[in-house]
């Protein structure tokens, strides 16, 4: 990130802009340009096993070896040494074959996972439909809570987003994956961030960022 930042930098004083200069609009530009870089970093880098693997089918598809059915291209990506990640390769041949790409004419998507993939997108709209300052409420009330005191904020917030906006816990659940119970916590809250992307990566990203700061300036004030 650091690098990144540097060369943003580096074109601003080349335009003989400083960091205070910037206007409103500049700042924006340069958060989501930064924004893009942290996208394409999670899903290929910070997310190893299953970028890796999302980048084999693209590298098979391109070279005109991808398999024909789900099994073929299932037995593909185990055959590959160093190994990659089972869970990895269940959940990106599902995404693969759901998102309809190019290849996949022939292949099915297991049920469980279309029915996890189903319920990201539903959790992708309700999301959508949450007001940007709700989102930066429920950010700003988890800010610097640890232990109990965030289980409770946590339970709060999992509440409101039932009651009020219909996301309730079976529905995460389901779109985390059918293997949800076998995943590690970071795994769950990686799937989660991929899921929600759009809240984070985006122009609404940082819409809801801009309300954080201001409630969270708002609350330091004495």
């Amino acid at each position: 990130m650091g690098s990144i930042e540097r060369r943003l930098e580096q074109l601003e004083e080349e335009r003989g802009l400083t960091r205070r200069e910037l206007s409103e609009e500049g700042k924006k530009e340069r958060w989501l340009e930064t924004a893009r870089h942290r996208r394409r970093r999670f899903e290929l880098d910070d997310w190893e096993p299953y970028g890796k693997v999302r980048d084999k089918i693209g590298a098979l598809r391109l070279q005109g070896m991808l398999g024909r059915t789900t099994e073929e291209l299932r037995n593909q990506l185990l055959a590959w040494r160093p190994p990659f990640d089972e869970n990895a390769i269940e959940r990106e041949i599902a995404r693969f074959i759901y998102a309809r790409e190019e290849g996949t004419e022939n292949m099915v998507c297991p049920p469980q996972w279309r029915e996890s993939l189903e319920a990201a997108d539903r959790v992708r709209e309700l999301f959508a439909a949450v007001p940007v300052e709700v989102l930066a409420r429920w950010a700003a009330m988890l800010h610097e809570k640890k232990g109990e005191a965030r289980e409770e904020v946590a339970q709060k917030i999992a509440t409101e987003g039932a009651s009020v906006f219909g996301i309730t816990d079976e529905l995460m659940r389901k779109a985390l994956g059918p293997d949800v119970d076998e995943i590690t916590d970071e795994e769950r809250r990686r799937r989660l961030r991929e899921i929600l992307a759009d809240n984070y990566f985006t122009e609404r990203g940082w819409r809801v960022q801009q309300e954080i700061d201001r409630l969270l300036k708002e609350r330091n004030q004495p």
